[in-house]
């Protein structure tokens, strides 16, 4: 499934635009949690937005922020905003969303043998053909693992520049 991030603000907000946050406080669960952290805040900053970030741990806390005003939008992902109760959710809505990009890569040391390789691609691969493999794969909140390549699925994100917003102490 592709990974992307979502921006939250209240359901009657007067926000329509990202523009329209410019000097506002925004809250994240992490400074570097890939979606709901670092794209946003790479999207905002190549849209000129300045803001406040303000760090909550979890992201119920920051869909929380967001409803009691303490912070004028908050970062998220879609799946754990559909994870929280139907009266948070009706209480918030989506100002934005990132691009699309594929979660989670798997990639192996150039070290490793190819009959390494490929015998761990394979068996990752085939998981979601057994219950067992699926029920792993479901604690792990992925449906399927699918093969994909540097160039196509994770060069894009180069031009993010994403390094300029890791905090390194963090985590």
């Amino acid at each position: 499934d592709p990974f992307f991030g979502i921006l939250t603000v209240q359901k009657d907000s007067k926000l329509n635009n990202i523009k329209e946050l410019g000097g506002s406080r925004i809250a994240f669960p992490a400074p570097n949690a890939f979606a709901a952290s670092l794209l946003i805040r790479a999207t905002l900053a190549k849209n000129g937005v300045s803001f406040e970030p303000v760090y909550v741990k979890t992201h119920s806390n920051v869909y929380r922020s967001v409803i009691r005003g303490d912070v004028s939008a908050g970062g998220g992902i879609q799946a754990t905003l559909m994870a929280e109760s139907p009266e948070l959710k009706a209480e918030l809505r989506t100002l934005m969303e990132t691009k699309r990009y594929t979660s989670h890569p798997f990639s192996a040391n150039a070290r490793v043998s190819e009959q390494v390789r490929k015998s761990v691609q394979s068996a990752l691969l085939g998981m979601d053909q057994t219950i067992e493999g699926s029920e792993l794969l479901k604690g792990a909140q992925l449906a399927k693992i699918m093969a994909v390549s540097y160039k196509t699925n994770y060069q894009p994100l180069e031009g993010l520049r994403l390094e300029k917003f890791v905090v390194r102490s963090a985590d």
